[in-house]
């Protein structure tokens, strides 16, 4: 049986994103904080780049995401929100600029249309962070996400899914054809697979084999990954964690590099599980 991660109640996430998109693309983040980062090469997509490929490029905060395990969320445990840097910049420049974007309860199962009851959008956005052509709501149908992420999705759906190994049917991409709204058998396909409310420590997809439920970890998903894959790389030594063995992310017996730098590098850019 797999193990059920469960976190305590009013556990807390809160978690920063940075872009490195020009300000004429996104003008909002007109003088928004910057900083220097070592960022993954242009075009580099969700592959894996060893730490030598990477420029230091000067980023701005985009968004900040909170989670909360909330007794008050009856059908998930979970509360999701999202913050955006909005400029001009004001007070401290920094969280006096945060703007309430969306915030998420349920992923409202059975709904196939814009009738969304479990989440909350700021309309005031409209026009800013959603509300065109390309980006006409902020997650599937008008469910709650963030300017990052990804339309197809909510925030509840993406992080529900966090397991160990992931799910055959992997995380919400984009194989959805969003110029299928009106496909009403495609719709309610998409909804009734990736938008059910999974109590925190159920288990995603539970007919496919697992070691463990993560509870909307998906931090603790990529850490485990990204651990399987550093001792096989052999950046780790001894004996190989039970985890990545009953995953079948790395089953040997022990951490062992590569006989080859080729090799390594290789084991390096296996793709990581993406965020979102």
């Amino acid at each position: 049986m797999p193990v059920s991660v469960r976190f305590p109640a009013d556990t807390a996430s809160i978690k920063f994103l940075f872009t490195d998109a020009a300000t004429d693309q996104v003008t909002y983040l007109k003088d928004a904080p910057e900083y220097d980062a070592y960022i993954d090469p242009p075009g580099s997509g969700s592959a894996g780049h060893p730490a030598s490929d990477r420029k230091l490029s000067s980023v701005r905060l985009l968004q900040v995401d909170i989670a909360v395990k909330d007794g008050r969320s009856r059908e998930t445990g979970w509360v999701f929100g999202t913050f955006v840097w909005k400029g001009p910049p004001k007070g401290d420049k920094l969280f006096d600029n945060l703007v309430p974007v969306t915030l998420q309860w349920g992923n409202d199962p059975g709904v196939y249309d814009a009738s969304i009851q479990q989440g909350w959008i700021n309309t005031e956005l409209r026009g800013i962070t959603y509300g065109w052509r390309s980006r006409p709501t902020m997650g599937f149908m008008g469910r709650a996400n963030g300017p990052a992420d990804n339309i197809r999705s909510s925030c509840l759906s993406c992080h529900a899914g966090a397991r160990t190994p992931r799910a055959s049917i992997g995380i919400l991409d984009g194989r959805f054809d969003m110029s299928r709204l009106y496909d009403s058998v495609l719709v309610k396909s998409h909804v009734d697979t990736w938008f059910q409310n999974i109590r925190g420590g159920q288990l995603f997809q539970p007919s496919d084999p697992a070691v463990s439920s993560l509870d909307y970890s998906l931090q603790l998903e990529a850490a485990i990954f990204r651990m399987c894959i550093a001792c096989e790389a052999g950046d780790l030594q001894g004996s190989t964690p039970e985890v990545c063995r009953r995953s079948g992310i790395y089953n040997r017996p022990a951490c062992n590099a590569p006989s080859t730098d080729v090799a390594r590098k290789q084991v390096l850019q296996s793709v990581p599980p993406p965020r979102q």
